[in-house]
């Protein structure tokens, strides 16, 4: 794997000094950490019990939609999902199936994974599916127990039939090997359909020396050819602050013999060390375009990139253009500043601004900004990528203000941000989406256990709709996220219009009840201009969290081509009208294919050329529609060299290089 470093801009000092001394926070503003919730589970009553919710008291223009509440499966307790939004739910429109992975009630025990699973769009079940028994773990089943559960299906190209498709699992395992509690990875992969009984396979790896170790990660997907990907920090002892340099890749492809996944290992070196003491990496997720070529890894964290942003979090991508062969970056955000995103710098009202600081108030452009802890990452039709995250101002202590004495709820102080960038990251776009009402929710359990936005990206299998959501509390009175529901946003890539904003769950058997909810990054596409989401979330006594839980699955939450349009992003965008992957395969010898996007119909010309300029070959494709297309080139023809290939529209051209053998 190949790291290459873009240095954004160099920090400085001095403007970063006159900013801070401008910056001066009053008395009186609430902030929060980022959470650990990764602890032994025992009980510790909260000082102050969960405050039950009054009667309806929705923002005005919040629209619900008509949904079905389904029951699914159960766990021994609410920890299954906590610590913000990952992969624990999946679906596929060609085999209409949605899987939603989570561990067990005890018995037979809280250590053992199952996955719940329907075959029909999410109408029917069936649920608790056991895949993973720490039993079966090679040290013992005392060091075999899993937690925190991601999930995808794995559907061999052009495969219609739920029986022809795997559902596979990746996990932490508590197998100490890492230092402290954590340090396993345990893998399962299980025919779809085989559930009377299941027939799963599983696999494990462990920490090994001092770099390979593992904790729990966030990020986990598949792309479409079927390998299957995870990333995350590499932490001694599993702790935030502990971070060793690198990043630990996890990739591996279905094994026919073995009947799992193969996984291999390598390291991405990501130096944070110019964020400064304390510089950590709460959050990270992977995405891949519907070609599986061009992807991004993005993760919050601070390697001193960034203006105005000491002791602050903000997102860093890397990117692939060949499938995740190799990755290119790191490429950050900035959030505030001069170069900073509009949509961040405005959000804030005056009167808030007065309220935050002391006299004389800061400059829009001079106050600290930083991300919560927790992101989503998505891939548009494009190849261009979309986070999705709270922002708000930075306490200078890697924390977030959430709360202003005084006020209700947030106050307004935080933001829910829809960033994107069209021209390779040279530049991000951003739109303020929403002002959550509350931030956190903390719930009794082991110390607390505290929960946040958890926000999560769907999109549809062309990648050409995007959906926002995360779960929060908006009861009159009530200032914590506690009890929570479900909000979700469409925007079309290609209009760049949005929906209103739905409450999912209002009015349902969920409602104020949607805990840890869960999206699926595909969603349904019937193919006349309906989408349906799939949600999950589960049902748990907020004022005990050991107690057993109860999962849900939303039905028929479906937006229309009629409900974009409600308003459009107000950044101005200036996008490229053609992006490719890289070739594949590269090395290539008779035939090579690239995978081509363009925004609008065009005329496309290929031109190849050898590496001191001479034109080897031309070819004019002819005309061809917006949208995603696969060019093949002939190199059969061509002798063994490195060669640089251009595809041009006339309004625009893009280059990739690949090596003919």
């Amino acid at each position: 794997m190949k790291k290459m470093f873009l240095v954004v801009f160099a920090l400085c000092f001095g403007l970063f000094s006159m900013a801070q001394q401008a910056q001066q926070l009053k008395a009186g503003v609430g902030v929060d950490f980022a959470p650990n919730n990764h602890e032994l589970e025992y009980f510790t009553p909260s000082p102050n019990p969960t405050i039950k919710p009054p009667s309806p008291n929705l923002n005005a223009g919040m629209a619900a939609k008509d949904v079905t509440i389904r029951e699914i499966g159960n766990a021994g307790n609410a920890w299954g999902l906590s610590s913000g939004a990952r992969t624990y739910m999946w679906a596929d429109n060609d085999i209409h199936s949605v899987v939603f992975a989570h561990r067990m009630l005890n018995p037979p025990g809280t250590g053992y994974l199952a996955y719940d699973v329907s075959w029909d769009q999410g109408s029917n079940f069936t649920s608790d599916v056991q895949i993973w028994d720490p039993e079966l773990y090679p040290t013992g089943a005392a060091l075999g127990n899993a937690r925190y559960p991601q999930a995808v299906i794995y559907n061999p190209a052009g495969n219609v039939d739920p029986a022809g498709a795997y559902i596979t699992t990746f996990a932490p395992i508590l197998d100490q090997t890492n230092g402290a509690s954590w340090g396993g990875y345990g893998m399962v992969t299980n025919p779809l359909t085989a559930v009377s009984p299941a027939t799963p396979i599983q696999s494990n790896m462990t920490s090994s020396g001092d770099v390979l170790i593992f904790s729990v990660p966030d990020a986990f997907t598949i792309r479409p050819d079927g390998q299957a990907i995870c990333y995350e920090p590499s932490l001694v002892e599993g702790l935030f602050a502990n971070y060793t340099g690198s990043l630990i890749y996890t990739s591996g492809y279905y094994d026919e013999g073995l009947q799992t996944f193969d996984y291999e290992q390598s390291l991405i070196d990501f130096d944070i060390t110019g964020g400064g003491e304390g510089a950590t990496i709460p959050s990270q997720k992977i995405a891949f375009h519907p070609d599986g070529q061009i992807g991004y890894m993005a993760m919050l964290t601070n390697n001193g990139f960034n203006d105005l942003s000491e002791s602050a979090f903000y997102p860093v991508l890397f990117k692939t253009t060949n499938g995740g062969a190799d990755w290119d970056g790191p490429f950050s955000v900035q959030l505030g500043g001069p170069d900073g995103l509009p949509a961040i710098l405005n959000y804030l009202s005056d009167d808030l601004i007065e309220m935050m600081f002391e006299p004389p108030a800061p400059a829009r452009d001079e106050i600290s900004y930083t991300t919560s802890f927790d992101m989503s990452l998505a891939v548009d039709m494009y190849g261009n990528p979309h986070l999705l995250f709270c922002v708000g101002v930075a306490g200078g202590a890697w924390d977030i203000i959430t709360s202003l004495e005084g006020l209700a709820g947030t106050g307004g102080t935080i933001a829910m941000i829809h960033a994107s960038s069209y021209d390779g990251m040279e530049s991000w776009y951003a739109d303020t989406i929403a002002t959550p009402y509350t931030f956190r929710g903390e719930f009794a359990g082991s110390d607390i256990l505290n929960e946040d936005l958890r926000p999560y990206i769907s999109v549809t299998p062309d990648a050409s709709k995007l959906f926002f959501s995360w779960q929060t509390t908006e009861i009159a009175d009530i200032n914590d996220n506690i009890a929570p529901d479900i909000k979700c946003i469409g925007y079309n890539v290609n209009s760049r219009e949005y929906t209103q904003l739905f409450n999912v769950s209002a009015f349902t058997a969920i409602m104020w009840q949607s805990w840890m909810a869960t999206a699926s990054y595909y969603v349904f596409d019937d193919g006349t201009g309906s989408y349906e989401i799939p949600f999950a979330c589960q049902i748990m006594n907020p004022d005990n969290t050991l107690e057993p839980v109860a999962f849900r699955y939303v039905d028929d939450f479906v937006i229309t081509d009629a409900d974009f349009g409600v308003w459009v992003s107000t950044a101005e965008v200036d996008q490229e009208y053609i992006s490719i992957s890289g070739n594949y395969p590269n090395p290539a010898t008779n035939m090579t294919r690239v995978n081509m996007t363009l925004v609008e119909p065009a005329n496309v010309t290929l031109e190849v050329s050898n590496l001191i300029g001479q034109k080897v070959k031309t070819i004019n494709h002819g005309p061809y529609a917006k949208g995603l297309h696969t060019l093949e080139i002939n190199v059969s023809d061509l002798e063994s060299g490195i060669y640089i290939y251009t595809l041009s529209t006339g309004k625009d051209a893009v280059a990739g290089k690949m090596i003919v053998e």
